[in-house]
């Protein structure tokens, strides 16, 4: 499979112009096959920046079609490099979060064993159960981090594998 990407300013190269108003079975290219492959595209309107996935090695389509970087190629390994970077930098903005959490939950913790504050919680029992409230909700909020961590730490091992398979499909 290769990629075509549509550039600011340029014409479409032949081969896939003449996609447009191939027919039938003998078509090395046919627009239908075309949109099988990029149901995401309109061809009547290609904007600059639309990515077309062409079927094969593209050596059917003329020089220009095979010239066109393997789907696989460079855009790949630059979005795998994206999504590793994107889900560390997710993985660091948990613990970060999961960081100022635990100092909140210190201080309110200092405050709720003052004399002052125990003394209060007593007298009340709207306020104790407002507070044993916000106690549970951030426990809840503490072991909910916990588990985003660990479904990141599984994507940051999956992720990787699962587009190489990809690239390897793209490629086959």
């Amino acid at each position: 499979m290769r990629v075509f990407l549509v550039k600011k300013g340029s014409e479409l190269p032949d081969w896939l112009r003449s996609a447009a108003t191939a027919t039938g079975a003998d078509a090395p290219l046919s627009l239908q096959r075309l949109q099988a492959l990029n149901p995401h595209l309109d061809f009547s309107q290609l904007a600059p920046g639309s990515v077309v996935l062409v079927p094969g090695d593209g050596n059917a389509l003329g020089a220009a079609a095979s010239q066109a970087p393997p789907a696989a190629g460079q855009a790949l390994a630059d979005f795998m490099t994206l999504a590793a970077d994107g889900i560390k930098a997710a993985q660091q903005a948990l613990r970060d979060a999961a960081a100022a959490r635990q100092a909140d939950d210190a201080a309110v913790a200092t405050a709720l064993a003052s004399e002052t504050v125990r003394a209060l919680l007593a007298r009340d029992a709207e306020l104790q159960a407002q507070a044993s409230a916000a106690v549970a909700g951030a426990q809840q909020d503490a072991k909910a981090a916990a588990a985003d961590l660990k479904t990141l730490a599984v994507l940051a091992k999956a992720v990787p594998q699962e587009l190489a398979a990809l690239g390897r499909l793209l490629d086959a």
